[in-house]
C-alpha cells in the first residue's frame, strides 16, 4: 500500500516532528512493506530524518500562485496524490481559521483533491477550534467532509467538530497520537532517579509565539519574569536544578533568554539543550516536574509520568489537562500572577510522587488506545463500516 501524509512537517517543531513519526510508526506495524511519502516545508529534512519520501508542501493561494504554476510543484503535489492509495492528515491543531484565508485554504486543498480522486482519506489525531469567520465555516466543514474518517485529540474538538457539521460521520476521539511512541524505556531508564531526593529537576518548556498572537505579551514579557521570581524563592527551600526545554527551532533565542535571566539570579541550570526529539524526550523523562508552554512538552511529561504545570496559551492545552484530569495544573498565561503560580508549583512538587504513578498508568492506557484506534483505521477499507469498538 502507498501512503502519503500531509501535515506542518518540516519547520522544527518537535510536536510536529513526533506526531510523523507516530503516523509512521502504526503504518508500519498495519504494513511492514508500505511506501510512505510526506508533504514538507522541507523535504530534504524530512527524508534525511525518516527516510521516505518527501515532497515539497505548495499552496497555490495567495502569492505563492505564480511559483506553483510555473515551477510545477503543484503538478508534483496533484502526481504524489495521484500515486498514493491513502491520503493520512496526519495530526495537529489544524481545524482552525484563525490563521487567515490564505493559510486556512492551504492546508485543506490537498485533502480535498485526495477525495476528488477518489483516494481514502484519514484526518488522524486532529484538533479542532470554533470558526471566527463565515469563510472558515464554509472551509472547514467541507475538508471535514473529504475525510473517510476522523479521530479527534480531544472531546472538545469532535463537539466543535459537529457543530460545523451536524451531519458529520465516522469521527470519533482518541488520546495525542504522540503517546503512541515508545515511551516505557524511557520510564525505566530514569526510575532510579525519581528515589533520590535532591536535587530537584525541574524543566520549563518555552514557546516563542508569533507576533500578531494574542498570548505574545503575556508569554515573552510577564511570564519570563514570573518564572524567574517562582524558581527563585522554592530554590530557598529546595534544591532545584533548572533545565530550559525549546520544542522548536524557533523556541531556541526564547529559551537561551530566559536561560540569561534564571543566571542572574543565581539559579542553578544544566547544559542548554537542543531541541532533538530523543534528546528531549530522554530530558523530560528525568525530571521531577515541568512547567510547560508548548503542548507537547506537557504530551512528553505525561507519557513518562511527570507531573505537569501547562502554561496555555491556546484551548488545546486545558483541553488535554482536562481530559487526563489535571484540570487543576492547566494555568491560563494571560494574567498570571507570580503568587498564583508559585501556590501551583509548591503544591504539584508536594504531590508529584502521587501524581507520577496516576500518569504513567494513564499513559499506558493512552498508548494502547491509540495503537488500537490507528491499526483499526488504516487496516479499513472506506468502503466498509467500521466495526463497532475499534473506535
Amino acid at each position: 500500500m502507498r501512503f502519503l501524509i500531509d501535515g506542518c512537517y518540516g519547520d522544527g517543531n518537535i510536536g510536529d516532528e513526533c506526531l510523523l513519526q507516530a503516523v509512521g510508526r502504526r503504518i508500519r506495524e498495519v504494513d511492514a512493506d508500505a511506501e510512505i511519502s510526506v508533504f514538507s516545508a522541507d523535504p530534504a529534512v524530512t527524508r534525511a530524518e525518516t527516510g521516505w519520501q518527501a515532497i515539497g508542501q505548495c499552496n497555490p493561494f495567495g502569492r505563492n500562485l505564480y511559483g506553483s504554476l510555473v515551477k510545477g510543484q503543484l503538478r508534483q503535489t496533484v502526481d504524489a496524490i495521484r500515486n498514493c492509495d491513502t491520503f493520512i492528515l496526519g495530526g495537529g491543531e489544524l481545524f482552525r481559521d484563525n490563521v487567515g484565508v490564505r493559510a486556512t485554504l492551504g492546508m485543506f486543498y490537498r485533502m480535498r483533491l485526495a477525495r476528488l480522486l477518489g483516494k481514502k482519506v484519514l484526518a488522524l489525531g486532529v484538533g479542532a477550534q470554533p470558526a471566527t469567520t463565515w469563510w472558515g465555516r464554509h472551509v472547514l466543514r467541507s475538508a471535514l467532509h473529504a475525510a473517510h474518517a476522523t479521530v479527534f485529540r480531544d472531546r472538545d474538538s469532535l463537539l466543535v467538530a459537529q457543530d460545523l457539521s451536524p451531519d458529520l460521520e465516522h469521527a470519533w476521539t482518541m488520546p495525542d497520537m504522540v503517546f503512541s511512541l515508545d515511551w516505557g524505556r524511557f520510564r525505566r531508564e530514569t526510575q532510579g532517579r525519581h528515589r533520590a531526593p535532591e536535587p530537584l529537576r525541574v524543566g520549563v518548556a518555552v514557546k516563542s509565539l508569533p507576533g500578531k498572537h494574542a498570548c505574545r505579551e503575556d508569554a515573552h514579557d510577564h511570564l519570563p519574569q514570573s518564572l524567574s521570581q517562582v524558581l527563585s524563592r522554592v530554590a530557598q527551600t529546595d534544591n532545584l536544578e533548572i533545565s530550559v526545554l525549546p520544542f522548536a527551532e524557533a523556541d531556541r533565542a526564547e529559551a537561551e533568554r530566559l536561560r540569561s535571566r534564571l543566571q542572574a539570579v543565581g539559579l542553578k541550570l544544566t547544559d542548554p539543550i537542543l531541541p532533538a526529539i530523543s534528546t528531549l524526550r530522554h530530558e523530560v523523562a528525568g525530571l521531577d516536574c515541568l512547567l510547560a508552554v508548548p503542548l507537547h512538552a506537557s504530551v512528553f511529561a505525561f507519557a513518562c509520568g511527570v507531573p505537569s504545570i501547562g502554561l496555555a496559551y491556546d484551548a488545546k492545552i486545558p483541553r488535554l489537562y482536562e481530559g487526563w484530569g489535571m484540570d487543576q495544573w492547566s494555568l491560563d498565561i494571560r494574567g498570571l500572577g507570580t503568587d498564583e503560580l508559585e501556590r501551583a508549583f509548591r503544591k504539584l512538587l508536594q504531590q508529584r510522587a502521587e501524581l507520577r504513578v496516576r500518569l504513567i498508568q494513564s499513559a499506558r492506557d493512552a498508548e494502547r488506545t491509540v495503537c488500537r484506534t490507528l491499526d483499526g483505521l488504516l487496516a479499513w477499507p472506506p468502503s466498509h463500516t467500521l466495526a463497532a469498538g475499534t473506535c
